[in-house]
């Protein structure tokens, strides 16, 4: 039976391409639109890879680029360009900003700059002391410094360095201006040169101005005959320069005026080089430049040596330092800075390539790989790296601290120096910058 054409009638564009026996057209295409070796115009397979077995975005079918790398942009070891893996951190576990999943960095200290112990860099803990109990201002729990004495200058016994009580006097009771509690100097005469029989030290019952005990003048006025009472003020209460006992002039004008008194002292106590009374200036420093405890503006004495006894040069008496190294850079044992003595070795006998006298590292090992016991591994089974036979690291891993297994290589199959097995670095260039084609870094 004629079923005739199925596709008559059919609004179907028939193929007019011609083919030859084996199938392909003249551009070597098939119907389907591949070639002899299975790949279309584009270049991909029915899979929809190309010759190189990348997809149209350029990944493999286990979802690599040709540099190894996944659309996320982590290699197979789970490690992207920048060296971190999908929770952010790198090999050694420690995130961009350099911080491990506990938040300290490589030097141990958090985001904070403390250390899990508590203490910063500078030795201060976070609740404000360093270790040994002080703080930034050099006073302890207790307000009270190195020294023993508090924010105002008192011991926990509330005396001064002066010897002055936080009333104000030492212990034989005198003020620093050698006046007791009842007014009287060690001679016991008053301020104004009285004593308790109301006698003044020039041998008669008044003073220099001509006033008695009471300040009663030789003229029985509470005023001299020029109007002034012995505290120097008249009637009015104003005294020979125009200024009440406030500061204040009849006119209004305070003594802030930056005026002087007789004695060349202004309204704070100060003359005119800046010096007060006692002959310290603002920042309580002679015109030698010292403080009333001797030391001057950087803390050290007219001998050099600051409160703790160190010199200018940090050293004391003794010739240490504050940590106990000596100008030649070592300690009473011998040791410097860095741990090691005169002869090159540490306190543990090992020089700073790692070796004793006899030329065996901590482990046992000579510089050729021999361990003392004559073999190539110790008594515990591991060679002068650190790995067993069968690869396994003294850490319980198959790779050492640095990250690097038995034969040297890491993760990534590259070795110390950066090169795999083929001579090529992480770049793809040999030591000499060539790639596998033969083609320099530099060349385009």
């Amino acid at each position: 039976m004629n079923y005739g054409d199925p596709l008559r009638d059919k609004n179907v564009e028939r193929d007019t391409t011609i083919y030859n026996s084996e199938g392909f057209d003249r551009r070597g295409f098939n119907k389907f639109g591949y070639d002899r070796h299975g790949f279309n115009e584009q270049g991909f397979n029915a899979s929809g890879f190309d010759k190189y077995g990348f997809d149209a975005q350029g990944f493999d079918k286990n979802g690599y680029n040709n540099q190894g790398y996944d659309k996320e942009g982590f290699r197979a070891t789970g490690y992207n360009k920048a060296g971190f893996d999908r929770t952010g951190y790198d090999r050694y576990g420690y995130d961009a900003d350099g911080y491990n999943k506990s938040g300290y960095n490589v030097q141990g200290y958090d985001r904070e700059g403390y250390k899990a112990d508590g203490f910063n860099r500078q030795g201060f803990h976070k609740n404000g002391y360093n270790r040994d109990g002080y703080d930034i201002h050099g006073f302890n729990r207790a307000g009270f410094n190195k020294q023993g004495y508090d924010k105002y200058g008192f011991n926990k016994y509330g005396v001064s360095a002066q010897g002055y009580g936080t009333d104000g006097f030492n212990k034989l009771g005198y003020d620093k201006n050698g006046f007791n509690r009842q007014g009287y100097n060690k001679f016991g005469y008053d301020e104004r040169g009285f004593n308790r029989d109301r006698k003044h030290m020039n041998g008669t019952m008044y003073d220099g101005k001509g006033f008695d005990f009471q300040g009663v003048h030789l003229n029985n006025s509470p005023f001299d005959d020029h109007g002034f009472d012995q505290a120097g003020f008249d009637a009015q209460g104003f005294n020979k320069r125009g200024y009440n006992r406030e500061g204040f002039t009849r006119d209004g004008a305070h003594i802030s005026e930056k005026t002087y008194d007789a004695a060349g002292y202004d309204q704070h106590g100060y003359n005119r080089d800046g010096f007060d009374r006692a002959g310290y200036d603002a920042s309580g420093l002679n015109s030698l430049g010292y403080d009333s405890e001797g030391y001057d503006a950087q803390g050290f004495n007219k001998h050099g040596l600051d409160r703790e006894g160190y010199n200018r040069d940090g050293f004391n008496k003794a010739g240490v330092d504050r940590e106990g190294f000596g100008k030649n850079g070592r300690n009473r044992q011998g040791y410097d800075k860095k741990g090691f003595n005169l002869q090159g070795y540490d306190k543990n006998g090992f020089n700073k390539e790692g070796y004793n006298r006899f030329g065996y590292d901590r482990y046992g090992f000579n510089r050729d790989g021999k361990h003392a016991n004559g073999t190539k591994y110790d008594t515990k089974g591991f060679d002068c790296n650190g790995f067993t036979p069968q690869g396994i690291h003294r850490n319980g891993t198959n790779q050492d601290d640095e990250g690097y297994d038995k034969s040297g290589y890491d993760e990534d199959r590259y070795d110390r120096k950066g090169f795999n097995k083929l001579g090529y670095n992480r770049n793809g260039y040999d030591k000499y910058g060539y790639d596998k084609a033969g083609f320099r870094a530099d060349s385009k």
